[in-house]
């Protein structure tokens, strides 16, 4: 529809860590892979009509399920990011005059979008959950490992 307006847009879809490291299940990690994969050739296309489309990594996500599985720990944590931190990530995206140029077909962490953009979580920090913080570093920034033969 933005496409046929001609309005200009961002398209924004939650994918997980579980694209690049194993968790959960094999399912979870192709559909996650795939999300993120789309995101990348769907942004090429949809340049030329000034629409980006980004692929959002959440953290640990305080939902009501997640705290009910998980407990009284996670409710507390300063790791874990509240389910509006999320949606903060994302109105500092759609609120981005270069968001295009910046972020379209890229994958983000929304810890370090509050990081570049200056957002919180509800409470008033920003979560620094390990995983979230080494993931780039450590397993996003070469190749996969499974493009690789052993010799």
């Amino acid at each position: 529809d933005m496409v046929k307006r001609n309005q200009p847009g961002v398209i924004v879809n939650i994918s997980s860590f579980g694209a690049v490291l194993p968790y959960n299940s094999v399912a979870y990690a192709m559909g996650k892979s795939a999300i993120d994969r789309m995101v990348s050739d769907a942004a090429i296309q949809l340049k030329e009509h000034n629409i980006s489309m980004i692929s959002l990594y959440p953290g640990l996500v305080k939902t009501e399920q997640i705290v009910a599985a998980m407990g009284p720990r996670v409710a507390k944590s300063k790791n874990a990011e509240s389910p509006e931190f999320v949606g903060r990530a994302v109105v500092a995206l759609a609120s981005d005059p270069k968001v295009l140029e910046r972020f379209s077909g890229k994958v983000v962490i929304a810890q370090e979008l509050a990081d570049f953009y200056g957002f919180t979580d509800v409470e008033g920090h920003v979560p620094k959950d390990k995983v979230m913080r080494t993931l780039r570093e450590k397993h996003m920034s070469g190749p996969p490992v499974h493009w690789f033969l052993d010799k």
